[in-house]
């Protein structure tokens, strides 16, 4: 617009009459543009601690202000542990590439061992497992967000009085005592981080007497002052609690922010067009200057001083003479005329104005008049009724544009709406339009501005309009509000109906923080119709890396692991953490060769440095046991707690598993079947199998074969691979059912079919067991013993293979001709082992992975 900027090439006589002119522009700090997140939490309705009295209050006037500063707001108010886990996650997909990321959160906050916690409402506090189960730690919000966005702004209004129902908590490996029983812990910031407190480390914060808090009330006030440094705000939240708590609560921050940071930037300066030319037609005649009201960004009020007059002629407002010191708005610019009595016929008059906001910034406009050469009696009404069409044509356009609906796909970044093109009278008689309302699932942008209630634009920018969707928006329509503010004035609306690419619908991940769906578990998965979906996905956004990690999923559940590990080294390429994380799963399982557990962990440690859930659980489990890197048990284990506090229900399962059994640490039965407890709550199947497993054996819990059978079904009914093989064992052993050597034998099949090395074992030991039978039991030998070495030494004391050897030569060969008859001559050609035993396992291994085996499933 004519902002900072001169005319551009003028005449002599323009250029002699502006050397007259100086007005100095006061332009609003530079900043760097792009998307900005919040969370914002409230948490007030607790069950078992105590119940506090206005931070949802807090939250939804936090809310309101991160809304009306531009912040794609993620909100909650109430929430229990697995919903605050799922909301976390949303907002860091969201949070991925961003300029800005914000936390607030008002409710309680405990610290333990020099840390602190945010509290979901169903948290007890009531055992030494409950901070790492139930409750956030706030110190990994910090390190991901640092991770992955610009700017990190980090408020906790959670400073209240601590709710410890006992004294030591588990953290990691350590039983840590909670220490000081009153407000939160001292953090220290990363670079780009700002950590702000309601209170000073140690110290409570009040409620007040009012709906929100005495901090939530500042931090309302001044968080959104256009054009002021965040720090400068937070001096005056500082000032404003003290003087409302009489002293006694001194907020506090600790900041490592490398530049200046603003929440609200300042709207740019007022647009004016830079030169406006007009003849006079008829020297005896007033000429309306039409000139358009100035562009405000915000729809703030505008301050408007005539600057310079035209030498010759008389400058009228409302038909009145107008001087200079006369103090104007932006709509009085349309009510101006110009009398050219007493100008030469030819003569050249200049006039120039200054708008200014209340950001002093200060833009000029320019109007040249030329004095007609000879009286023109009918121009003026020529020059009127081309006005008046003009404005017509506009009016048409404008409400042309009523019920337009647009279906945006989330997560590929803004999506133009698509609005036809404005008529070029739009931009003639500068017609404009305010934003009335926008969506609450995404942001309308226009360029790299975000448009709020209130933004004006130009008519002619509205074909310019693009709308960013929010991250877990999908199907909801919501609308866009836009009102004329030219005559007449009218309103229209535009529908837009977030959608998800089909892609992300059939092969999203489950904790992929760089997805934009819940995702979906691999036994989930339909195949063929998920790799059709993600190669037109990758095909329209070549750019969006997740499509190409997508259609690997999709490529592994079908067995086509050759084309999977194309299609996430190409995610890889493009820097998509989990699927670095599926490399080295494959690493790690040997799918193309032998297993390569080393490998698998600089995939791992790559993207857990990232803080992708899969990679903290496995390369924290690699760490723990010293597989393929150097052993570091309490890392290791903080890794995998990490990665349970993002909802990975692995690591849930690890750890059970390691306190259940013991394994580095002392037993803990308890503390592991809370791990479990914590994974089947989420769904998980192996949660349900080693629930299973402890109602079996009545490890922690009293033996209960009922239960367990029916966790073992769910598992699985899911896909679970291990599952069928202990419903076999119950059958075999006759465990709460009648024994049914039949039934075992069908559900330990199943077992050895999904892969499981232990389904296979008993499922020839049955066969073994009765005459005759022993060409069946070597088939299932030779099935184990090739998931022995394809799942990476399974059984260390190779049972199988030793029970192989002990079958008589006959009865083997007679195994071994079945099996390469069902592989075929062409595949049993290219088997290379000679050795009876080490044949029979190669070639069962061929129809193992002909078969297209689900590795994704373990």
């Amino acid at each position: 617009m004519g902002a900072r900027r001169l005319p551009g090439i003028l005449s002599r006589a323009f250029v002699a009459a502006l050397t007259l002119i100086v007005v100095a522009a006061l332009a609003a700090p530079a900043f760097a543009a792009g998307r900005r997140v919040a969370l914002v939490i409230g948490q007030a309705a607790y069950e078992s601690l105590p119940r506090l009295e206005n931070t949802t209050n807090d939250a939804e006037a936090v809310k309101g202000a991160m809304q009306k500063a531009g912040f794609e707001v993620y909100f909650g108010v109430d929430l229990k542990r697995v919903p605050f886990e799922d909301l976390l996650k949303r907002f860091y997909r969201a949070a991925d590439g961003a300029e800005i990321a914000l936390l607030y959160y008002s409710g309680h906050g405990v610290q333990v061992g020099g840390a602190n916690y945010i509290v979901p409402v169903d948290a007890q506090l009531a055992t030494a497992y409950d901070i790492e189960l139930q409750t956030i730690n706030v110190d990994d919000i910090f390190e991901y967000l640092n991770a992955h966005t610009s700017a990190q702004l980090i408020f906790l209004d959670a400073c209240r009085t601590n709710p410890f129902r006992i004294q030591k908590y588990w953290i990691a490996d350590t039983l840590k005592p909670i220490g000081q029983t009153t407000g939160l812990a001292r953090s220290a910031a990363n670079i780009g981080t700002l950590i702000a407190f309601s209170t000073e480390p140690g110290k409570i914060a009040y409620d007040g007497t009012g709906p929100t808090s005495p901090y939530t009330t500042a931090f309302v006030r001044h968080i959104a002052t256009p054009n002021q440094e965040i720090r400068q705000a937070l001096t005056q939240i500082r000032r404003d609690v003290i003087a409302a708590t009489g002293g006694r609560q001194v907020p506090w921050e600790n900041s490592s922010l490398a530049e200046d940071l603003y929440l609200v930037r300042a709207p740019s300066p007022p647009a004016v067009p830079p030169m406006v030319r007009i003849d006079a037609p008829d020297p005896t005649r007033p000429i309306p200057l039409h000139l358009p009201e100035p562009l405000a960004e915000t729809g703030g009020p505008l301050k408007v001083q005539i600057d310079h007059l035209p030498e010759q002629g008389r400058l009228l407002l409302n038909g009145k003479p107008l001087d200079k010191t006369a103090a104007l708005t932006g709509a009085d610019l349309d009510k101006l005329s110009y009398d050219p009595a007493g100008a030469p016929r030819g003569a050249v008059g200049l006039m120039s104005y200054v708008v200014s906001d209340s950001y002093n910034q200060a833009t000029r406009g320019v109007v040249a008049i030329t004095i007609g050469a000879e009286k023109s009696p009918d121009a003026l009404e020529q020059r009127e009724a081309r006005r008046s069409a003009a404005a017509q044509a506009v009016e048409a356009y404008f409400k042309s544009l009523d019920h337009f609906a647009a279906t945006p796909p989330v997560g590929v970044g803004p999506t133009p709406l698509g609005l036809a093109g404005a008529p070029a009278e739009a931009a003639e008689i500068g017609a404009q339009v305010a934003v009335a309302a926008t969506p609450q699932d995404g942001a309308l942008l226009l360029g790299q501005r975000t448009l709020t209630p209130g933004a004006r634009m130009a008519l002619a920018d509205l074909p310019k309009l693009a709308f960013e969707p929010k991250v877990g928006a999908d199907s909801h329509s919501d609308a866009i509000s836009l009102k004329s503010l030219f005559e007449p004035q009218v309103q229209i609306a535009l529908s837009v109906t977030p959608k998800l690419d089909a892609c992300d619908s059939a092969a999203a991940a489950p904790l992929d923080l760089q997805g934009v769906a819940p995702g979906k578990a691999p036994n989930e998965i339909d195949a063929p119709a998920a790799i059709a979906a993600c190669k037109r996905a990758l095909e329209a956004h070549p750019g969006v890396a997740r499509f190409a990690y997508q259609l690997g999923r999709a490529q592994l559940a079908a067995g086509l692991a050759d084309e999977a590990r194309r299609s996430f080294q190409e995610a890889d390429d493009k820097k998509h953490m989990r699927a670095v994380a599926a490399l080295g799963d494959m690493a790690l399982f040997g799918v193309f060769g032998a297993a390569d557990p080393a490998k698998a962990d600089a995939y791992y440690k790559a993207c857990a440095a990232g803080g992708d859930a899969y990679c903290l659980h496995s390369y924290g489990k690699a760490l723990f046991y010293g597989q393929g890197v150097a052993k570091d048990v309490s890392r290791g284990l903080k890794l995998m707690i990490r990665a349970a506090e993002l909802g990975h229900t692995y690591a849930m399962n690890e750890l059970g598993y390691i306190f259940t059994y013991g394994r580095n640490v002392p037993v803990d039965v308890e503390r592991g079947i809370r791990y479990y407890e914590a994974g089947a709550a989420r769904g998980d199947i192996y949660s349900y199998n080693n629930l299973g497993l402890v109602y079996l054996r009545g490890k922690g819990r009293p033996v209960d074969y009922a239960k367990a059978r029916d966790y073992f079904l769910k598992a699985s009914d899911g896909g679970q691979p291990y599952a069928p093989t202990n419903i076999g064992v119950m059958y075999r052993d006759g465990d709460g059912v009648p024994a049914d050597l039949d039934a075992a034998a069908k559900w330990l099949e199943l077992g050895a079919k999904r892969g499981d090395y232990w389904g296979a074992l008993y499922r020839a030991r049955l066969n073994a067991d009765r005459p005759g039978a022993a060409v069946d039991a070597a088939i299932w030998l030779a099935r184990a013993a090739a998931l022995d070495v394809d799942r990476g030494n399974a059984d260390p004391d190779h049972q199988a293979r030793r029970m192989l050897a002990k079958l008589g030569e006959a009865d083997k060969r007679q195994a071994l001709a079945r099996l390469e008859a069902e592989l075929g001559p062409d595949e049993s050609a290219k088997v290379t082992a000679r050795a009876l035993d080490d044949r029979l396992a190669e070639v069962s291994n061929r129809l193992w992975r002909r078969n297209k085996p689900r590795y994704d499933l373990f």
